[in-house]
C-alpha cells in the first residue's frame, strides 16, 4: 500500500509543478488527490479482504457439509460395533460360568463348546478433517462450539477409541493363541489362567461399549450444532 501511495503522490506532485495555480490552490488540489488515492487504496484492500474472507467461509461450509456426512456414517459404524462387542461380552460371561459339572455333561452328550473370537475391524474416515486441518483453515470456523466439538472428537475421541479397540483385539489375540494350545476343555475353560483371560476380554469389551456410546453422544451433539447454525 505504501509503495502505491508513494507513486501516486509523486505523480500528483509532479503535475502540480506545471499548473498555473497559486500556492493555496495547489495545496488544496494536492490534499484532495491524496484523500482520493488513500480512499481508493483502502477500498481496494477492504474489497480484497472481504472477497478472501467470503472464499474461506465457502470452504468452511463445504467442509462442514462433508464432515456431517462422515459423522453420520461413523455413527452407524459405531452402532454396529456396540452390537458386536455386546454379543462378545455376553459370550465371555457365559464362558466364565462353565464349571466341571457342565464339562462332564457336555462330554457325556458328545457335544462340544463352540465359541467365536472376532477382532474389531474399524477404520475411521478422517480424510476430510485431516485435509482441512493440514490446510490450516480450522481456525476459519466461526462457531466456537462446533469447532470445539469437532476438535474433541477427532483429536481426543478417535485416538482413545483406537486405543481401547487395540486393547480388546490384543485380548482376543491372546485367547486365540491359548485356544490353539489348550489340551482339553478343562485347560481351556477351568484353569485360573483361562478364567482371567476371559474376564479381561469381557472388561475390554465393556470398555469399548462405553467409548462407542460416548462417541455417539458427541457425534449427535456435533450434528445438532451443524443443523442449528
Amino acid at each position: 500500500m505504501e509503495e502505491e501511495l508513494r507513486k501516486h503522490l509523486n505523480k500528483v506532485a509532479a503535475a502540480e509543478m506545471y499548473q498555473g495555480k497559486n500556492f493555496v490552490e495547489k495545496i488544496k488540489h494536492f490534499v484532495s488527490e491524496v484523500i482520493i488515492i488513500v480512499f481508493a487504496v483502502m477500498l481496494s484492500i477492504s474489497l480484497h479482504s472481504w472477497s478472501e474472507n467470503r472464499h474461506h467461509q465457502n470452504e468452511v461450509e463445504e467442509f462442514l457439509t462433508d464432515l456431517k456426512e462422515d459423522l453420520k456414517e461413523e455413527r452407524n459404524s459405531q452402532v454396529k460395533h456396540i452390537a458386536n462387542v455386546s454379543t462378545a461380552t455376553e459370550m465371555f460371561v457365559e464362558l466364565l460360568k462353565i464349571d466341571q459339572k457342565l464339562i462332564d455333561s457336555i462330554d457325556k452328550s458328545g457335544d462340544d463348546v463352540v465359541f467365536v473370537l472376532n477382532f474389531l475391524t474399524h477404520q475411521f474416515d478422517s480424510g476430510n478433517y485431516e485435509g482441512f486441518k493440514s490446510s490450516g483453515k480450522i481456525g476459519f470456523i466461526k462457531n466456537r462450539e462446533i469447532k470445539k466439538l469437532i476438535l474433541r472428537f477427532y483429536e481426543q475421541r478417535v485416538p482413545l477409541t483406537i486405543e481401547v479397540e487395540n486393547r480388546y483385539n490384543n485380548q482376543i489375540r491372546i485367547l486365540n493363541d491359548y485356544a490353539t494350545t489348550a489340551k482339553d476343555k478343562k485347560e481351556m475353560f477351568l484353569t485360573r489362567r483361562s478364567k482371567v483371560m476371559f474376564d479381561l476380554a469381557r472388561q475390554a469389551g465393556l470398555q469399548c461399549d462405553t467409548v462407542y456410546k460416548e462417541n455417539i453422544a458427541l457425534i449427535d451433539s456435533i450434528i445438532k450444532e451443524l443443523k442449528n447454525q
